[in-house]
C-alpha cells in the first residue's frame, strides 16, 4: 500500500543549467536520461524558454547542447556524455533498442555530422530575410557510451517559408530501427506537405538511412506529443495528435484529438477524429493487455460522454477504443489548469 512505499535512490546530475526532456531503459534494466544543457553566458542559462540570440553561435556564446547519462539499476552513475558543438540543440528525446543501441534525436540549428566547432545551416533568404531553418539530428551510442552524430534531417524544399523539420517522438521497433514522428512545414523523404505544419512519421536503420517516410495533416497544422506514439506486439504504430484541420473527419471546433493505426511499414490501416468546439489536445497513447487504445489530454472544451459542460479551465479527457477503431468511451477529469 501507499503508506509502505519508499524511495528506493534518488541521484542528482547537472550541468549549470539542465533539464531532462527523454528516459528510456536499457535491456539490462539500466537507466537513460537524455537533457539540455544551457550555456549561461548566452542568455542567462535560460535557454529552455527564451529564445535564443544568435543559433548558430560557436564555443562559450552557443546557447544549449544535448547530455547522455547511463544509471545502473542501483542507481550507480555508469557513465555521462555532454555533445558540446556549435549552434543550438535542445529537447532531446531518446529511445533504446533491445540490443542495447542508445538514439537521441534532438532540434538543432546546425549539421551535427561537421566538427563541433563549426555551423553548417540550413538558411536562404525569404522576402530579403535571411532565415535559419529549424533540422533534426540523431545521434547513435553503444551501451558502454562510444558514439556520437549519426544523421541530421533537413528539408530541402526552395526556401519559400520556414520549412523546419522538429521530430520529437521517438521509438524502437522489433529489428532495431528507429522511428521518429513530429512537425514540418516542408516535404521529406517522398512524403509531400498539405500545407501548415503537417505530422511527419519516419524510420531510420541503424546507419540513419530513411527507410520510410508518411505525411499526415490539413493546411490548418498539426500537433504531437513525445508521448503519442506507441508499437504492439505485432509491430503496428497507434498515433495520436492534434489537427485544426479535417483530417479523418470534419474539425468540430478548434483543435481536435486524431487517433491512427499505421502497419509496419507505414501503412494506413485507419485514422479517426473527434472533438469538441473547444481546444482539444492529445499528448499520451497507450494500449490495454486486450488490445484497447487509450489516448489521453487535455481540453477547454466538453468530452466526455453524457457531461453537459467542463468543469473550468483545462481539463483531462481519456478516450477508449478497441483496436478496430470504435470509440467505446470517453471520460473527462476535473480542472487541472487555468
Amino acid at each position: 500500500d501507499l503508506q509502505r512505499m519508499a524511495v528506493v535512490w534518488t541521484r542528482q546530475i547537472g550541468d549549470t543549467y539542465e533539464q531532462p526532456t527523454g528516459l528510456d531503459f536499457g535491456p539490462d534494466g539500466s537507466i537513460y536520461v537524455a537533457s539540455s544543457v544551457a550555456n549561461p553566458g548566452a542568455i542567462g542559462g535560460d535557454a529552455f524558454s527564451t529564445n535564443c540570440p544568435n543559433v548558430k553561435a560557436v564555443g562559450s556564446s552557443d546557447c544549449g547542447n544535448i547530455a547522455v547519462t547511463k544509471f545502473a539499476p542501483d542507481g550507480t552513475q555508469l557513465w555521462r556524455t555532454v555533445d558540446a558543438r556549435a549552434g543550438w540543440q535542445f529537447g532531446p528525446n531518446i529511445a533504446v533498442s533491445a540490443s542495447g543501441a542508445v538514439y537521441v534525436s534532438a532540434l538543432t540549428y546546425c549539421e551535427i555530422e561537421a566538427g563541433p566547432s563549426t555551423c553548417v545551416a540550413n538558411e536562404g533568404l525569404v522576402s530579403g530575410v535571411n532565415r535559419v531553418r529549424q533540422m533534426t539530428g540523431v545521434w547513435r551510442f553503444d551501451f558502454d557510451g562510444a558514439g556520437g552524430p549519426l544523421k541530421t534531417l533537413k528539408i530541402d524544399d526552395p526556401v519559400v517559408g520556414k520549412r523546419d523539420i522538429a521530430l520529437a517522438a521517438s521509438l524502437i521497433d522489433g529489428s532495431g530501427n528507429l522511428i521518429l514522428g513530429g512537425g514540418t512545414d516542408g516535404s521529406f523523404g517522398g512524403a509531400a506537405n498539405v500545407g501548415g505544419r503537417n505530422l511527419l512519421l519516419l524510420q531510420l536503420d541503424s546507419l540513419g538511412n530513411t527507410q520510410w517516410a508518411r505525411m499526415f495533416g490539413s493546411p490548418q497544422g498539426e500537433t504531437l506529443a513525445s508521448r503519442a506514439i506507441v508499437r504492439d506486439a505485432s509491430g503496428d504504430l497507434y498515433v495520436a495528435f492534434g489537427t485544426s484541420g479535417s483530417v479523418f473527419a470534419t474539425n468540430a471546433g478548434q483543435r481536435d484529438v486524431a487517433l491512427m493505426r499505421l502497419g509496419a511499414d507505414g501503412t494506413l490501416r485507419w485514422g479517426r477524429q473527434f472533438g469538441g468546439t473547444g481546444d482539444d489536445r492529445p499528448l499520451v497513447v497507450g494500449l490495454a493487455p486486450l488490445g484497447n487504445v487509450f489516448v489521453s489530454g487535455r481540453t477547454n472544451g466538453v468530452l466526455g460522454d453524457g457531461l453537459a459542460a467542463a468543469f473550468g479551465g483545462l481539463d483531462v479527457f481519456v478516450a477508449k477504443f478497441s483496436p478496430s477503431a470504435q470509440r467505446q468511451s470517453t471520460g473527462i477529469g476535473r480542472r487541472v489548469a487555468n
